[in-house]
């Protein structure tokens, strides 16, 4: 094979890749939108990865406890605890696939970084 052929080749399975990921990503928030309930949970951690601050947080349901994460900027609770850690906060899930949630951190949402989650 070509090094052109190669490069074309990558270049539609990374297309592929990417769509797929886009959809994948669209289904879930449809599921969560559709299907929403809610829960307390629990900011965890707090931490930085990858160029951005990481809230990693748990929720139950029906007994059973999931944990999740969203990118956020830095940002502290009023009585300055970083990223709020240890707070609870409304968690948003879907009630068909538990796994599915968002962390609904009120006044601080503008925190949260959108970027797709493949």
């Amino acid at each position: 094979m070509t090094e052109e052929k190669k490069k074309t080749v990558f270049f539609i399975a990374l297309g592929i890749f990417i769509l797929g990921g886009v959809i994948y990503n669209s289904m879930m928030k449809e599921d969560l939108y559709k299907n929403k309930a809610t829960v307390q949970g629990e900011i965890t951690d707090f931490s930085f990865s990858n160029n951005n601050y990481l809230v990693e947080y748990k929720y139950t349901v029906d007994g059973k406890i999931y944990r999740n994460a969203e990118s956020t900027d830095y940002f502290k609770c009023d009585d300055g605890t970083p990223g709020c850690k240890g707070k609870k906060f409304t968690v948003e899930y879907s009630s068909k696939n538990p796994k599915n949630s968002k962390i609904n951190l009120g006044r601080f949402n503008n925190k949260k970084l959108i970027a797709p989650s493949f």
